[in-house]
């Protein structure tokens, strides 16, 4: 599981659902939550909370002006590829931390992945757990 701290900057609510801005480091990561500040007493703005999101969730990017819908994009460099038969287990340094992202070893092969590559780590943004 990957896990950071973040602080939250801005909590958009339409009934019992949320969008929240969230902060780490120069880094913003957006998540939805079924939750809103009038019933939640952690949904508020500058509270410290930490952002999960699974391996298996983060998608790599190797075109750094890919315009798409995804708003969860960390730049980071490849310390670590780990292949299996099937899969490939990715290790990117960034800003935030250590980002694993697990994804199948014909993508990763397809992509041409090297150590010290620069790609993006992106996360859709319901993929985003927030933990307080």
């Amino acid at each position: 599981m990957n896990r950071f701290k973040s602080i939250i900057e801005e909590v958009e609510s339409e009934g019992s659902m949320s969008l929240v801005k969230l902060k780490s480091g120069n880094n913003f990561f957006t998540s939805i939550v079924l939750d809103n500040p009038q019933n939640s007493n952690y949904l508020f703005i500058g509270n410290e909370i930490e952002i999960l999101f699974k391996e298996t969730e983060v998608i790599i990017d190797t075109n750094t002006n890919h315009n798409s819908s995804l708003r969860n994009r960390i730049l980071g460099n490849i310390e670590k590829i780990e292949h299996t038969a099937i899969l490939s287990k990715i290790v990117l340094k960034t800003e935030v931390g250590t980002i694993t992202s697990i994804i199948t070893r014909g993508s990763a092969e397809r992509l041409n992945l090297k150590i010290d590559d620069t790609v993006f780590a992106m996360i859709k943004t319901n993929e985003i757990i927030l933990s307080h």
